[in-house]
């Protein structure tokens, strides 16, 4: 414990690194995704994952899960709202959110290729039920399972 706590002070403890995911690094996450790295459900989940974590600021764990569902806790389908040029997805807990009503986070239609709208509109949700990111054991993503993945899809 002393050891450690020394180390610490003189800053020779081992840090992970952290890749810090850019509009160009996201663009060669959906182009690997999409020529196939792992299962098509996989490859379509993890994209959308991705597009709307990007684009919403959303840390890993907002839209995982630590150990198993919780409906009242994570995101589900149900969470999600599509209209006709935005689609509004509800976070339940927010750092921000001081009486735990929980936020709502709007994600816009672009003409872009890499648009979280149209993931989550034209592919994803129209596979999905319950928790809003699971596998394709029906199991929702689990933090380390994200990173593992998005790991692989960078190397």
């Amino acid at each position: 414990m002393i050891v450690g706590a020394v180390k610490r002070i003189q800053g020779e403890h081992n840090k992970k690194s952290r890749i810090p995911i850019t509009f160009q690094v996201l663009g060669r996450i959906c182009n690997s995704l999409r020529a196939g790295v792992f299962s098509a459900f996989t490859d379509c989940m993890l994209e959308t994952a991705c597009k709307v974590a990007f684009f919403e600021f959303l840390r890993c764990g907002k839209f995982t899960v630590s150990k198993h569902f919780d409906s009242t806790v994570n995101l589900s389908v149900t969470d999600v709202e599509i209209l006709d040029s935005y689609a509004i997805l509800h976070l339940k807990t927010s750092k921000t959110d001081r009486f735990h009503k929980g936020v709502s986070i709007q994600l816009h239609k672009s003409d872009q290729t890499i648009c979280p709208f149209s993931a989550i509109r034209k592919k994803y949700i129209a596979i999905r039920k319950d928790p809003l990111f699971v596998k394709e054991n029906d199991n929702a993503v689990d933090g380390d399972f994200f990173i593992r993945s998005l790991k692989h899809v960078l190397v």
